[in-house]
């Protein structure tokens, strides 16, 4: 057991995920607590909610940044343990949903600056050429 304050509440996070503490997760992750740091057993908090298969909590850590790519010391990630549990649509899903937010965000600001274009142009008065 570690003595370090920052690995003894990364140990808390993670065993309040365990106990499906939803309440507890939300608070703790509210302070200065990574999602994506290791545990003294070399988990990830997002790795033990895969793995007790609880989706509240997996889409509670993905949306505070939990990384569902990291990988423990036996190469296995949060997705794999999901996968293995069939809870790994709840880590699609909200992948998704960043996808298309993106591609949202993306066609409103193009959208935005066509229309800023087209504005710029209509206000541009056309002066006749100086036939000399």
């Amino acid at each position: 057991m570690s003595s370090d304050p920052e690995k003894i509440m990364v140990n808390l996070l993670c065993a309040c995920v365990a106990l499906e503490d939803i309440e507890t997760v939300s608070d703790l992750l509210k302070g200065s607590i990574d999602p994506n740091d290791f545990d003294d057993n070399g988990l990830t908090a997002l790795m033990y909610a895969a793995i007790s298969g609880n989706k509240d909590c997996m889409e509670l850590l993905l949306r505070e940044g939990a990384d569902k790519d990291l990988k423990d010391a036996k190469g296995k990630t949060a997705f794999n343990y999901a996968k293995n549990l069939g809870a790994h649509m709840v880590m699609e899903r909200y992948h998704q949903d960043i996808k298309a937010r993106a591609q949202d965000r993306a066609q409103k600001e193009t959208h935005q600056h066509i229309k800023k274009s087209s504005y710029s142009k209509a206000r541009v008065k056309k002066r006749p050429l100086n036939n000399n």
